[in-house]
């Protein structure tokens, strides 16, 4: 069968880069024919090129993948998504009956995702059947409900159940951990590397050894020399040298 023709979608650089290596190392059937860094750049590529495949990050700044997607008349072409989303959404992509690769991407299912690939555009092109949207609804609807998710924050007293979006930020204390939401301030017992392994780091995003920050409640950045984000709470938060480039790139245009 001929290599699929796959645009890379995704603002990451190096996740971009790992991807093509993959690809190439394991001798894969395909052949990147665009690399793009927003969905801004993947819909003009995906209207010049006419892809078989496209590897689509669903976290991007400005216009996520799923924004792309909607602003797409006619999907002539199979999709897989490639992303950091939380157990939760992984378990929406997979009843949506899609493609989806987990970051970072393991290797066998990078090859299982491919062949699942070539197998549906062989049957589709035999049955001369046209991809339909339908799933692609029910996944986008899925995943939206996902900020509405509550979050059990353990305390002395047992767990309070706070839906996420409502979570401003978590800040270390000692070996304990304040968490910020918008209504109450809360104490738990575990650390903050506990808070880290287990909220959804397509929202929050870790800024400083003491603070991680739900990315939904950022008001203001201050860059430079004691860069610092204010919250939509009014607090001040210093972003360390070490995590600014993560957190820029989370946002940048």
């Amino acid at each position: 069968m001929e290599k699929l023709r796959a645009i890379l979608i995704d603002d990451e650089p190096d996740s971009i880069k790992a991807l093509e290596n993959d690809i190439r190392f394991h001798e894969l059937p395909v052949e990147v024919i665009a690399k793009c860094h927003s969905g801004r750049e993947g819909i003009i590529a995906i209207k010049a090129h006419e892809p078989d495949v496209i590897f689509l990050d669903v976290d991007m700044p400005r216009m996520n993948g799923f924004g792309m997607l909607e602003l797409l008349e006619d999907i002539d072409f199979e999709i897989i998504f490639v992303s950091g989303y939380n157990q939760y959404a992984h378990e929406a992509f997979k009843f949506s009956a899609v493609h989806y690769l987990s970051k970072p991407v393991d290797e066998d299912d990078l090859k299982e995702a491919v062949s699942r690939v070539q197998d549906l555009i062989k049957s589709k092109k035999n049955n001369g059947q046209r991809i339909d949207k339908t799933n692609l609804d029910v996944l986008i609807k899925n995943i939206q409900t996902d900020t509405k998710m509550r979050f059990a924050i353990p305390h002395m007293e047992g767990y309070v159940f706070y839906p996420i979006d409502e979570i401003i930020y978590c800040e270390a204390n000692g070996n304990s951990t304040k968490v910020v939401t918008t209504s109450k301030n809360y104490i738990s017992g575990h650390n903050l590397k506990k808070f880290e392994e287990r909220l959804p780091n397509n929202i929050f995003c870790r800024i400083h050894q003491s603070f991680i920050i739900n990315m939904h409640h950022v008001k203001k950045y201050n860059k430079g020399k004691g860069a610092h984000v204010i919250l939509t709470n009014g607090d001040s938060l210093t972003i360390s040298e070490g995590k600014k480039a993560n957190f820029v790139n989370r946002f940048k245009w």
